[in-house]
């Protein structure tokens, strides 16, 4: 049974064997050069003190880097569509599948064959590519961490080998249901793309509790706009590179924001400037204001006496409040979203088991 659902499915292995190899040739030529860039001009700029460091690498090679990074984005629905839906909703649309039960194996061994085949290749063809673009992007990753933002997170790391599990048990339950490939490919799409959609966006802030940052706020640490509407006070997070931070508020002992009306008392000047946007910048332009689209937008730093006044007022009732993940908690929020979708995709795979039991003749 092993043997024929190998043959049956050989074609597609063959195409995703081969364009892994293409991947991988493209990869290991361009890979030397960057890690050569990185260790001549960004470590030995790091050692020496220098700034802007990171510029040899980061804007290298960044078509491949698109297209790379595109492939991990759709490889794992890619796999669900092209792999999942057709392995059993193929043999359903033929009634080929009333022919395997009549030989020696029973429909559980039939369809437990399936799943061991398709989820073997497709945990392999994810886990190779995850493996050798990590190895190609590593020295960018080096010069420029942002592992934790929502673009990069789903597509380095392990949890792409999760997403292609689920996506590929989604795609072979919905063909078990539905007994039709394309419309189950359709639906899969749609399934896959509100699950990740979900689970990026609710899930995954909810999966380990955040630390919480809490800092005097100031004059650097306050952003604050002016415009006819009034004045809005935004403070700066502060500078946490390998950490995900969620938010940045500004708070009083009772943990509340600042009103609107306690602003307005605390930075009268301000008020007065922000009836009239049009006001040219102090000393004739330049430093401490810029004007945009009819609103001046002051930024913290420099002398000005109104702005000064203001941030004071702000600083002595009201503190700076960072809620974020520490880059420590990078491999063990990876461990955990890999493992939820493993346990969907595990779900998903019940329920075709049970749907080919009560509702296949």
């Amino acid at each position: 049974m092993i043997w024929l659902i190998w043959r049956q499915f050989r074609t597609q292995a063959a195409v995703a064997l081969g364009t892994l190899a293409v991947i991988a040739v493209i990869l290991i030529i361009t890979g030397p050069h960057l890690l050569d860039l990185y260790r001549q001009g960004v470590h030995e700029c790091r050692v020496s003190g220098g700034n802007n460091c990171n510029s040899p690498v980061i804007g290298q090679d960044p078509i491949l880097r698109g297209l790379l990074l595109g492939l991990l984005l759709l490889g794992p629905i890619l796999l669900g569509m092209f792999w999942g839906a057709p392995m059993v909703a193929r043999e359903l649309e033929t009634g080929a599948y009333r022919l395997g039960w009549t030989q020696s194996a029973s429909r559980t061994q039939w369809l437990a064959a399936k799943i061991l085949i398709g989820a073997t290749a497709t945990a392999a063809a994810a886990g190779l590519l995850v493996w050798i673009v990590d190895w190609w992007s590593s020295p960018i990753e080096a010069a420029a961490p942002d592992h934790y933002t929502l673009a990069m997170f789903g597509i380095l790391g392990i949890t792409p080998i999760g997403y292609a599990l689920f996506a590929f048990a989604l795609g072979l339950t919905a063909g078990m249901i539905i007994r039709r490939t394309v419309p189950a490919m359709a639906v899969s799409v749609g399934i896959f793309t509100a699950v990740r959609l979900i689970v990026t966006y609710q899930v995954r802030p909810r999966l380990l509790p955040p630390e919480h940052l809490t800092a005097a706020a100031s004059a650097t640490s306050l952003s604050i706009g002016l415009s006819p509407a009034g004045i809005s006070v935004t403070p700066i997070p502060p500078n946490l590179p390998t950490a995900w931070v969620y938010s940045s508020t500004l708070v009083d002992k009772s943990g509340h924001p600042p009103t609107a009306a306690y602003v307005d008392k605390a930075c009268p000047a301000l008020v007065k400037l922000a009836s009239n946007p049009q006001l040219s910048p102090p000393g004739g332009g330049g430093g401490l204001f810029s004007s945009s689209k009819g609103a001046v937008h002051v930024q913290g730093g420099g002398p000005n006496a109104a702005f000064q006044s203001c941030t004071n007022a702000l600083a002595g009732k009201f503190h700076e409040v960072t809620t974020y993940e520490p880059g420590s908690r990078y491999w063990p929020l990876q461990g955990l979203e890999t493992a939820l979708f493993v346990v969907l995709g595990a779900a998903l795979l019940f329920v075709a088991f049970r749907w080919m039991r009560n509702r296949l003749v």
